[in-house]
Parts: C-alpha cells; structure tokens; sequence
C-alpha cells in the first residue's frame, strides 16, 4: 500500500475519455513483420556500433576556430606611445603666476554660495562671518 501522498489522483469519466482520445490519435500505426524484422535489425546494428566520438569533433573544432579567431580579432594591439606635444616646463606657463599659494589653497573663493554654506558645517571657518 502507498502512504497517503503518493496516491494517484482519480481521474473522472471525462478525463479518462480525453486520455484514451489522445492516445489512439498518438499511437503509431503498426508495422508489417517484414518492416519489424528490418527495424529491429537496424536498431541492433546502431546500438551494437556504439556512439562515434567523432561526431562531436567536426562542431568542437569549429567552436575552437571561431573563438581563436574572435580572440585574435579583439586583442589589443600594441602602439608606439605618442609623444607628448608641451613638455612639463611648458605646461607651467599655463598656471596663473600671479597666484600665491595661499590664494590657491583658500577654496571659499572658488565654491559657489551654497557649497561654501556646506562647507562651514563641516569645518567652521572663524574668519566666516
């Protein structure tokens, strides 16, 4: 006897009707002894033959392939660096000279109102009004 949950459900009369419908619709017209005879023949054959592991190195060999070449299609090739076209002293020419250092390090200057408003509720500033 089967415990409780494994108890098959009870079909009604109408579902029993649509299963039988389906099977008769799926079941395959049988076969003359002859054909038989030459199905089971070839069947015995194939399975007897065995699985040919060959089968699958045409499909692998071509997946290696077309990685290999998607590889090769998307490294990265090496350049030549570019020359840089001001050299570091001429870079220095573009910085306000007339800047000290002090004026460069006070940022209240350069931040607008409310991120200096911000900024004192962080680090207060005493000389913030």
């Amino acid at each position: 006897m089967k415990p409780n949950d494994e108890r098959e459900p009870e079909l009604s009369a109408e579902d029993g009707r649509l299963i039988g419908a389906i099977e008769v619709a799926m079941r395959p017209t049988p076969m003359s002894a002859a054909r038989r005879a030459v199905f089971r023949a070839t069947l015995e054959e194939r399975i007897a033959r065995g699985a040919n592991p060959l089968r699958w190195l045409a499909p692998a060999f071509a997946a290696t392939a077309a990685a290999a070449v998607t590889l090769w299609l998307v490294r990265p090739v090496e350049t030549e660096p570019v020359q840089a076209l001001l050299e570091d002293s001429e870079l220095y020419a573009f910085i306000d000279s007339s800047a000290g250092s002090a004026e460069l390090t006070e940022t209240s200057i350069y931040l607008p109102d409310d991120y200096r408003a911000l900024a004192l509720l962080i680090e207060p500033d005493a000389a913030e009004p």
